[in-house]
């Protein structure tokens, strides 16, 4: 059950580039050009239920893709957490909304945030360390086809593990499996994780 009390790192949907925000639609970026154009944005703290509510704020997301060394398999579960508008559709995504207590010993600028947020969650959902596999900056997404979609800007990492057996997955990551990327692809997914794929798939 997700804490209406929780606080998420939100921005201004202003503050963010307009050709970011497709309808349904993934940009690819280097992690240079994306924390760059939003040097000077401010970061709000909102509480998760205004936050759910605020169409004028997107919470931040970062959604990180695990592959084998070989690349041809993926990891892929169903959602069966706290966000129930979700729950039973496949995803590709592992992550989670950024917490103050992700600004712990940080700088305080979104980039360290947006890192510690990243490795926290993936710690939490699949019992490795992040930090470990180097995450790899592919882009941004955006839908505004859901309610879901409306409030929440997906930041997208694509890491490659060489022995997928550590992984430990989460009560969240129902049905966890590794699945070969076209059979992925014919799964009922969330529309992030078919955007997400775009990115990982390249022009």
């Amino acid at each position: 059950m997700k804490d209406a009390k929780e606080k998420v790192l939100c921005i201004s949907r202003k503050d963010l580039p307009h050709h970011w925000l497709k309808t349904m639609g993934s940009t690819a970026l280097g992690p240079e050009e994306f924390f760059g154009s939003l040097k000077a944005a401010k970061l709000h703290w909102l509480e998760r239920e205004e936050a759910e509510q605020n169409r004028s704020f997107k919470q931040i997301i970062p959604y990180v893709i695990f592959r084998n060394r070989e690349k041809n398999l993926l990891a892929c579960y169903r959602r069966n957490g706290g966000e129930k508008r979700l729950n039973n559709l496949w995803s590709l995504g592992i992550g989670g909304h950024i917490n103050p207590v992700d600004t712990f010993d940080k700088d305080g600028s979104l980039a360290s945030l947006v890192e510690a947020g990243l490795f926290r969650e993936i710690l939490e959902e699949t019992g490795i360390s992040g930090r470990n596999q180097h995450p790899e900056f592919l882009g941004v997404i955006n839908e505004e086809t859901t309610e879901v979609g409306k409030v929440h800007f997906g930041l997208v990492y694509s890491a490659e593990i060489e022995n997928p057996e550590v992984f430990n997955p989460s009560d969240e990551l129902s049905s966890f499996q590794w699945i070969k990327m076209p059979a992925a692809r014919n799964l009922k997914m969330e529309h992030w994780s078919g955007l997400a794929m775009d990115l990982l798939s390249g022009p």
